[in-house]
């Protein structure tokens, strides 16, 4: 029943569409004509089945048909349509080129070329269209160029859809494109200038007496990214004595967008540190975070804090005598840790505080570079040490000092001879003195100072080589030894010279003469000359008292009381009729003569010196007491 409907709906609809007119045509033929009599529209049906019947005028009549089919042909009644009006997408930026980011679908219910749709931008910038790529033919926009939302954060245009028709039709839609961030930027950070601190290249200055806490440079950091990628944290790197403090409290600032003040966190000191780069880093909170830095040189500023300063307390000089003036001694140098005028020097001289005596008459100093000069000859002989101060002052306001003690040494030079204390030494020695024994000592002094004075003495022979091998002499001490025992008998005196040499260079020298003299000792006994035992004298008896019998004569080889000779008879005068002058030695008759005294009289005669212990020797002296000598042999052999 429902295909019956579906043919009957379709018949009406050709009737109503189409209609047969037959026509008689000039030949007598008949020309049938299909005309259409209703609106065609492809879109609705495009096509229709009709079927021809051909009948004849005979009866019965006859007839055939035929099926005509009508294809309805497409024209350009129908504009392209886009899904939808808005097409909204994210891109995230730096996106490779043909990077696919949405399609664009429309619809044409038209078809053939009149259906081919081609999609083109319209309103559209020419950032858009440098950016990216719309395919005509399948509607998919793409990245042409990679897109920086820092320059551009949404792409906003309008695109067509136009079909092939003629004339074509169109329809167009809006795109917005937002463009999502990465973190592609770094955080940038710009350090300037604030208060009276002067900054300029990259350098701030900032005087060492700064306060802590003292803000120097207004640091701005920024990132040009959104949201997590563009929130900063900025420190400062390293142990340096500077931090950041924020500028505000943050209200109403963006995120990307910070200011600091950078402050000094400790006292500065431009002796210990007089440079800093301050590096300060930041950090975006992307992930992964970047980060940049930048420095600032920090250039501390002196200030006159530090006075000069020597390098000794004490400076001890020394220097040679007999000198030039005007020669240099020697060159002070004071420091100063400061710079500039601040540490510019300036010298002077002053009394030394131990001493009240200004050095200005015999030294002075160059103001500039310190060199100490002399201005009078020295002579260490006089005086051996000078001591003054020296004060180092700086050019700063106020200006700063620092001073120092030199002590100069007067060194000697070999300007002054060996000076024996006598031109000549006596000296008194004792005969018989052991071998290598002390003589005596010569005094000798020089001057001068070290090896200038230190001196060698030797003996030097005399006129007639007296001294040669005999005598020695001590270096340290001066004192003279003999090598052998004197024999005051044999030499009575020596003379000889000494030499002292001292040990500068060239060598000075002096020399003395030594005069010795031998004391006798007491070594040799008195010896008779006269008479000789064998000698005999004749003495009458008739010869008065204080008659001179004889004299004994002796000698001695000592001398002084040693030689003092003293005569006693010891002997051979029982009736004591003789007697001796004990100093010369005359022999007196004292006694009257008798008979009984007739004869041989055999007289022992003592001489002794008087050295202690005393020397003696005897003699005989043969006294005949008789008239005549009648018979000498008789006496004689007596007398033997």
């Amino acid at each position: 029943g429902g295909s019956k409907r579906r043919q009957e709906a379709d018949a009406a609809a050709r009737s109503s569409v189409f209609e047969l007119q037959v026509a008689d045509t000039l030949d007598g033929e008949k020309q049938p004509q299909l005309i259409v009599k209703g609106a065609l529209d492809r879109e609705q049906r495009d096509s229709y089945e009709l079927s021809l019947r051909v009948r004849d005028g005979g009866d019965p009549a006859r007839s055939s048909q035929a099926i005509l089919r009508v294809l309805i042909t497409d024209v350009n009644d129908n504009s392209p349509r886009f899904e939808k009006s808005v097409y909204e997408a994210d891109l995230a930026e730096n996106s490779s080129p043909g990077t696919p980011i949405l399609q664009l679908r429309a619809a044409d219910l038209d078809v053939g070329v009149n259906g081919q749709i081609e999609y083109v931008f319209g309103a559209a910038t020419e950032s858009v269209r440098r950016l990216l790529r719309l395919d005509e033919t399948s509607g998919w926009l793409s990245v042409l160029h990679r897109i920086d939302r820092e320059e551009v954060n949404q792409l906003r245009f309008t695109v067509m859809a136009r079909d092939r028709g003629q004339p074509p039709k169109t329809d167009k839609a809006t795109v917005v494109l937002n463009i999502r961030d990465e973190n592609d930027n770094v955080p940038t950070i710009d350090i300037r200038k604030i208060g009276r601190i002067p900054l300029r290249d990259g350098v701030a200055s900032v005087a060492e007496d700064v306060l802590v806490d003292t803000p120097i440079a207004l640091v701005q950091v920024s990132d040009r990214d959104q949201g997590e990628n563009g929130v900063v944290t900025c420190t400062v790197v390293g142990d340096v004595p500077f931090q950041l403090k924020p500028a505000s409290e943050g209200e109403g600032e963006p995120q990307n967008k910070r200011k600091y003040f950078l402050h000094t966190s400790a006292p500065l000191d431009y002796e210990a540190v007089r440079d800093y780069n301050v590096v300060i880093v930041a950090v975006d909170s992307g992930s992964p975070s970047l980060s940049s830095n930048n420095s600032l040189l920090v250039r501390v500023g002196d200030t006159n804090d530090n006075p000069p300063v020597f390098s000794q307390a004490v400076l001890e000089v020394s220097f040679p005598e007999n000198n030039l003036p005007g020669e240099r001694v020697a060159t002070v140098v004071a420091t100063d840790a400061d710079s500039g005028k601040n540490a510019e020097i300036t010298y002077s001289l002053e009394a030394s505080p131990l001493s009240s005596e200004s050095p200005g008459g015999i030294f002075s100093i160059d103001p500039d570079s310190g060199d100490v000069s002399v201005q009078a000859v020295l002579d260490r002989e006089q005086r051996d040490t000078y001591e003054f101060q020296v004060t180092a002052r700086d050019k700063g306001v106020p200006s700063l000092q620092g001073s120092t003690t030199v002590v100069v040494r007067v060194a000697d030079r070999n300007d002054n001879e060996p000076r024996f204390m006598q031109d000549v030494f006596t000296f008194y020695v004792k005969e018989n003195l052991q071998p290598n024994s002390p003589v005596g000592m010569v005094t000798v002094m020089d001057f001068d100072k070290g090896r200038n004075a230190e001196l060698s003495l030797s003996i030097q022979p005399g006129d007639h080589d007296q001294a040669t091998g005999i005598f020695s002499i001590e270096n340290d001490t001066g004192t003279i030894f003999s090598t052998v025992s004197f024999d005051r008998e044999q030499q009575t005196s020596y003379t000889f010279k000494v030499k002292a040499v001292d040990g500068g260079e060239p060598p000075r020298s002096a020399t003395a003469t030594v005069s010795l003299f031998v004391m006798d000792e007491n070594d040799n006994a008195p010896t008779v000359t006269f008479p000789s035992n064998s000698s005999y004298t004749v003495l009458p008896p008739s010869s008065n008292m204080r008659t001179v019998v004889a004299t004994v004569v002796a000698t001695d080889a000592d001398t002084g009381l040693n030689a003092d000779l003293n005569y006693s008879i010891v002997g051979g005068n029982p009736f004591k009729l003789f007697e001796i002058d004990p100093a010369s030695g005359v022999v007196s008759l004292v006694g009257k003569l008798a008979p009984k005294h007739y004869g041989l009289h055999r007289l022992v005669v003592q001489v002794n010196d008087s050295g202690q212990p005393p020397q003696s020797t005897t003699a005989l002296l043969h006294v005949f007491v008789n008239e005549s000598l009648s018979n000498a042999t008789v006496v004689e052999s007596q007398v033997a």
